[in-house]
């Protein structure tokens, strides 16, 4: 029995109404939901002056961000980390390059300390810890990059659980990642699948 002009005005409605509903989903996810899921990986905290800043090995930003602070008299001590760089012929580790780096951007050399035994953010936080306690530091500036800055904030947080130090964060200010639109980059993809991938391995561990 064909249908009557009503109940095709009803059902025209109905599938209006669903075209009308998924269009909204689909522009809040493109909005909001999706530049949320890299906005989350970030963390920024306010900045007093702190007995060090913590430059974390990895991204090249982060060293010419942490020596920025450091000029600008957010702390007279440097901590930079990093292991053995893992390429033939090299023998040095990251954070020695990355002391040379500060260096030539005018840092002293007695400013900056070493953390060259790390090879994880678990690691640099770790020993880290151990560079502020002998150096009777209580505060401390923790630098990276924005995609790394939840995941490297969370691990600290649980190193330092039992000290009196107290931690503040700051992402580096300039950088390439930015949250809009990531899904059409394929590095900034890459590293925040890498970082939601590490933060399910550490809670699997239970961490």
């Amino acid at each position: 029995m064909p249908l009557d002009k009503k109940a095709w005005k009803k059902i025209t409605l109905t599938v209006a109404l669903i075209f009308i509903l998924l269009l909204i989903t689909a522009l809040a996810a493109y909005y909001y939901l999706l530049p949320g899921i890299a906005s989350f990986l970030t963390l920024e905290t306010n900045l007093p002056h702190s007995d060090v800043i913590i430059i974390l090995g990895g991204d090249s930003e982060r060293v010419p961000y942490g020596v920025k602070l450091y000029k600008a008299n957010f702390s007279d001590k440097i901590i930079v980390t990093g292991g053995l760089i893992n390429i033939p012929h090299i023998n040095s580790t990251w954070a020695e390059l990355e002391k040379e780096e500060a260096i030539d951007m005018g840092v002293p050399q007695d400013d900056i300390l070493l953390v060259d035994n790390s090879n994880t953010t678990f690691e640099d936080a770790q020993f880290s810890r151990e560079v502020m306690l002998q150096n009777n530091f209580s505060s401390a500036i923790v630098v990276s990059s924005p995609y790394h800055m939840r995941r490297a904030a969370w691990i600290f947080g649980k190193v330092f659980k039992d000290d009196s130090i107290k931690l503040f964060y700051s992402p580096v200010g300039d950088s390439w990642f930015k949250p809009d639109k990531w899904w059409t980059d394929e590095r900034r993809m890459h590293v925040i699948m890498d970082e939601y991938a590490k933060f399910v391995y550490y809670l699997l561990k239970g961490f």
